[in-house]
């Protein structure tokens, strides 16, 4: 709980403990390893078809990332998770690759492909719990400005475009194939809300989504950023009653004294 004046209270239901080593390996290469545990003594909510309950979860995970190979840079990101979401055991697990690419020419573009997978509950009769929790996600710059998924049940292929047309501005478009691991279970929001629950054979195929974000910097006081997005409701949207294509436009301006 957030309170003016006052420390901001701790809920001592949903604990989160964790350690994260990072280490240069060469020049070029950096790895990541870390291990979470995330005790939860109230019901968390992972849908309808998955439910709710007390949980005791452990994340294990590494990224390794690899930069200015050649006018390459890559990163691989897996996670695994074991532990008891009430009487189900937690059996899921996560995995992200992208590539980019820099190439030395007129404004500088870089571009790159990127896929992200978090498992979902292909069965949710049974003992196991296999949707990937995403913790305390930041999703909103990862799976499409429109915050139409997070990283549980979800498979994400996205190409990006990044071009700098002077020292002082860069422009930003992606493209994003938005799917469900498995219709058996929900497709969660960028907050990882569950928003829609799903039934097992129908579509996966979330939508599209395409992103264009154009960032200036006037001077060292004063910056903006300008964006535009639209989104194409896939199959799975529309054999649930939400078939409508989607778009919207922001302003963002920061003064700094």
């Amino acid at each position: 709980m957030i309170e003016d004046g006052k420390f901001n209270q701790w809920d001592d239901e949903d604990n989160f403990f964790g350690t994260w080593i990072s280490k240069n390996v060469t020049n070029y290469h950096n790895l990541n390893l870390f291990l979470f545990l995330r005790d939860a003594n109230k019901p968390i909510s992972f849908g309808q078809s998955v439910g709710s309950a007390e949980m005791e979860e452990f994340t294990l995970g590494f990224q390794f990332e690899g930069k200015n190979l050649r006018g390459f840079d890559y990163l691989f990101f897996g996670a695994l998770q074991r532990g008891d979401f009430g009487e189900k055991d937690i059996s899921a697990k996560a995995f992200v690759f992208k590539l980019d690419y820099n190439i030395n020419t007129f404004l500088n573009p870089r571009i790159g492909f990127e896929f992200d997978w978090g498992s979902g509950d292909k069965n949710p009769e049974d003992n196991k719990r296999e949707t990937f929790d995403n913790l305390y996600p930041t999703g909103h710059k990862f799976y499409g400005y429109m915050d139409r998924a997070s990283l549980q049940n979800l498979k994400n292929y996205a190409f990006h475009i990044y071009l700098n047309p002077q020292e002082n501005a860069n422009l930003e478009i992606s493209y994003h194939n938005i799917n469900l691991d498995t219709s058996a279970d929900s497709l969660y929001l960028a907050s990882r809300k569950p928003f829609i629950q799903g039934t097992k054979g129908q579509s996966t195929k979330v939508g599209d989504e395409l992103d264009f974000a154009l960032n200036f910097k006037m001077n060292k006081n004063f910056n903006f950023l300008l964006g535009y997005s639209y989104f194409w409701a896939g199959d799975f949207l529309k054999e649930n009653g939400r078939p409508d294509d989607a778009e919207y436009f922001y302003f963002q301006s920061e003064v700094k004294f």
